[in-house]
């Protein structure tokens, strides 16, 4: 299997051309360039790129359209959350017609593409319970509770990111290569990945230097969570319900959870689920050569800085 920057260069032009297509019929004579820019938004493509690292690993052979269309599915499908969540719930954009119109767009050509795949009958339930599954990670988050459990947040996690983005595009792989047996374990797999790679975007989010969009929206993760644990005082600047903090209030926040252990015991909930990924790859019923290229991909998702494993894809 190529690595994902190659994938990424060979995918883009198949992906863009259809969406152009796609585009072009939906909005006939008008004119297409707000929509296409939109649209066409550029992406590290990894959903794309574990379905067909799945098949292959799995046993697949060639790369027949319904690979290639699954794969601009689930893409297109992220184009809509991507669009829902960046312009409409954090720039304020919801007002502003162009954007409103691309978001459903760009939902309707995810359906649209998924529905072109000759096995779409028998992955359809797998297709929308992975929305639903997404849909009740993100009601989670934006809810009004202010503390969760541990538990709580780590279902949000999963549900909001890990599956959709790993657990679900290694499935897909595993069964468009008619490998049963394996896509239970692959999406399990996919799903302490997802989680420890959320994880790992919510420390890199901490550590920016605005104080960092987590703590301005008041969102709640598990950092957070654990400085709240080790510091009470904290909980009343988070909570959806309230309005976002300023960038001297979230500067002064992300000092206080700097001080205490809270980082040291996200990074170590980490390190604990990449060990038990590397040990279910080393079980999983792929050959040698598979396990090494699961290996290789998480290498290249986690790299050594800062004392622990960090995502660089």
């Amino acid at each position: 299997m190529i690595s994902q920057p190659t994938f990424r260069k060979k995918f883009n032009p198949l992906y863009k051309n259809h969406l152009q297509k796609q585009i072009r019929r939906a909005l006939g004579s008008a004119p297409i360039g707000p929509v296409g820019k939109i649209l066409r938004r550029d992406g590290k493509r990894i959903r794309p790129y574990l379905i067909f690292l799945s098949y292959e690993l799995c046993g697949g052979r060639g790369h027949n359209k319904d690979i290639q269309k699954l794969a601009i599915a689930i893409e297109q499908l992220h184009t809509y959350a991507k669009l829902q969540d960046d312009f409409l719930d954090r720039n304020g954009l919801e007002n502003k017609p162009i954007y409103n119109l691309s978001t459903d767009l760009a939902l309707i050509f995810a359906h649209e593409t998924f529905f072109q795949i000759s096995c779409a009958d028998t992955f359809k339930q797998y297709w929308f319970q992975m929305q639903e599954d997404t849909w009740r990670g993100e009601y989670r988050e934006f809810s009004e509770a202010i503390l969760h459990t541990e538990k709580d947040i780590i279902n949000q996690e999963k549900e909001k990111t890990a599956f959709y983005t790993f657990s679900y595009p290694l499935l897909f792989g595993a069964l468009l290569a008619n490998n049963k047996k394996v896509a239970s374990k692959m999406f399990a797999i996919g799903g302490k990945i997802g989680l420890a790679y959320q994880l790992k975007n919510d420390l890199d989010s901490f550590l920016e230097k605005n104080g960092g969009e987590d703590i301005q929206n008041r969102r709640m993760n598990l950092l957070h969570h654990f400085a709240i644990q080790n510091d009470p005082g904290l909980a009343k600047y988070f909570g959806r319900k309230k309005k976002n903090l300023t960038i001297p209030e979230a500067k002064s926040i992300q000092k206080r959870i700097s001080r205490g252990v809270a980082l040291s015991q996200v990074q170590a909930v980490i390190i604990g689920i990449l060990k038990e990924v590397e040990r279910d790859i080393m079980k999983a019923p792929l050959s040698e050569k598979g396990k090494l290229q699961f290996a290789s991909l998480l290498a290249s998702l986690f790299s050594r800085r800062n004392g622990i494993r960090n995502h660089s894809s």
